[in-house]
């Protein structure tokens, strides 16, 4: 007999979720008798340096910025999410975001690609948001452990009682699975009617349009109706249905229209995901030229902007600059032009004009993150090293988990001789990375080629090595050797 083993399995590890639906539970529910808040915290954290490892995070400052920006928004329209959040791109092209425990978020690119407003990509982060502020993950493990054990038991019953008869048992294990289905079915669906409702409230009162939520699944629907086959991950694990459209649209119609601009950085990353996704340069530099000649753009900045990039990567460097002088000219607040220009200029040799872009960016921006992190490499390439140390600490002591701001220090102090605060800043990046072996060995370098008699370092060196042991303990992959930043 082949099957009960399996079957057995499958009933106790299929919870009724969806890959979008794994959410905070609260700790005054009784779902967090089944996943606490500090264990939810920790598989999100560990889930996110997973997907870092695989290459799967979009890591630009800026991108990353704008989604953190989009979903703190939400947020603060809400009294009830009092968790901690924490958003990031994917670098995938479907169409699908996804929240995990402990907060976490996802939100691919081919999302953000296929929206045609903010207000749309807003609608489907605040659905992922309502997950976790209800509790969702919590709430569909403690009923799948309601569902789970009494059908396991009806089902090996049933394999007992047909005496070993093949047919008997499938036909039974059948019956029993279509049960286990329709109750988790119905659950998710619950799931997904309370998510749409929070997410429109959330939506309308951080003064997005509450039509980008009925408007975006109506187009989806719309699109893909014909295509069974090859239906975008969104769909699959949130089915929009005529009711739910319709639902939506009530919803609604109850709230005001929105008469708040988008955030400018939408169109923005929107154009850099654009350039970077397309895998024909030379046919997307000619469809924006087209699209700018006849006008054709929600936002005439972004779509040049993006007619920049693509220039850049078909080389064409002096036409590329000539834009991005004119759009840092009507727009010098706009850091993305600023970046882009001076890395640019950098690219040709124009290292004056690059520096005074950096310099003057940051008398002006002294706390944006992207703006140090590309000045801090440029003054590594300028062989000043000392300079770039001071920015990059600056920036860790603000945000302690930047990846590339332990990757750029530890370029930076082995260009000034201390070897052991490189490899300890190398140790914090691998462990970033989710390569924890990786980090091991570079503390065990930092033990023995430190001074002895610096007691902080000293001291840090063994805190980190005894954190970092632990996690590794147990496991069998044998330690791979760090490389040392190029």
């Amino acid at each position: 007999m082949r099957f009960p083993i399996l079957f057995i399995c499958l009933l106790f590890l299929s919870p009724g979720l969806h890959a979008g639906e794994i959410l905070l539970p609260d700790m005054g529910d009784s779902s967090s008798t089944v996943l606490s808040p500090e264990r939810a915290q920790q598989i999100g954290q560990d889930a996110l340096r997973q997907f870092r490892q695989a290459g799967l995070l979009i890591e630009d400052d800026e991108s990353a910025r704008y989604v953190q920006a989009l979903g703190y928004r939400l947020i603060s329209s809400s009294e009830s999410a009092a968790e901690d959040f924490t958003f990031f791109l994917i670098d995938e092209p479907s169409i699908n975001a996804f929240a995990m425990p402990g907060g976490y978020i996802g939100i691919h690119t081919g999302l953000i690609l296929a929206s045609r407003s903010e207000s749309e990509l807003a609608a489907v982060v605040a659905h992922e948001i309502a997950h976790v502020t209800q509790n969702h993950i919590g709430r569909g493990l403690e009923a799948a452990n309601k569902y789970s054990l009494p059908l396991t038991a009806a089902a090996i019953a049933a394999i007992i009682l047909s005496g070993g008869d093949a047919q008997v048992s499938e036909a039974a294990i059948a019956s029993t699975l279509a049960a286990s289905s329709q109750m988790q079915l119905n659950y998710s669906r619950l799931h997904e009617q309370e998510a749409d409702r929070v997410g429109m409230q959330l939506l309308a009162h951080a003064e997005f349009d509450p039509n980008g939520m009925p408007g975006f699944f109506e187009r989806l629907q719309q699109e893909y109706r014909y295509q069974e086959n090859a239906l975008p991950e969104y769909l699959s694990t949130h089915p929009i249905t005529v009711s739910r459209i319709s639902d939506a649209q009530n919803r609604a119609s109850h709230y005001p229209p929105s008469r708040s601009q988008p955030d400018p950085d939408y169109h923005i990353i929107k154009a850099r995901l654009r350039v970077k996704a397309t895998r024909n340069t030379e046919a997307l530099e000619r469809q924006l030229a087209e699209n700018i000649h006849k006008g054709r753009y929600a936002d005439k900045s972004a779509e040049e902007f993006a007619y920049a990039l693509v220039l850049m990567e078909n080389r064409k460097y002096a036409q590329a600059r000539d834009i991005l002088v004119s759009l840092f000219k009507h727009a010098p607040h706009r850091i993305p032009f600023r970046l882009t220009l001076a890395s640019l200029q950098q690219k040709m040799g124009e290292s004056e004009e690059s520096h005074k872009l950096y310099r003057e960016g940051m008398e002006l921006y002294p706390t944006n993150t992207a703006l140090a992190l590309a000045f801090a490499d440029f003054l590594l390439q300028q062989n000043k090293a000392e300079a770039a140390q001071e920015i990059l600490k600056n920036q860790l002591n603000q945000h302690p988990n930047n990846i590339s701001a332990y990757y750029l220090l530890a370029k930076a102090e082995q260009a000034l001789g201390n070897n052991a605060a490189s490899q300890l800043a190398l140790a914090d990046y691998y462990y970033q990375r989710g390569e924890v072996h990786a980090a091991v060995d570079q503390l065990l370098l930092a033990k023995r080629s430190h001074d002895h008699n610096d007691f902080y370092m000293n001291a840090l060196i063994d805190a980190k090595l005894e954190q970092y042991q632990r996690l590794v303990k147990g496991k069998k992959k044998k330690p791979s050797k760090g490389r040392r930043p190029h």
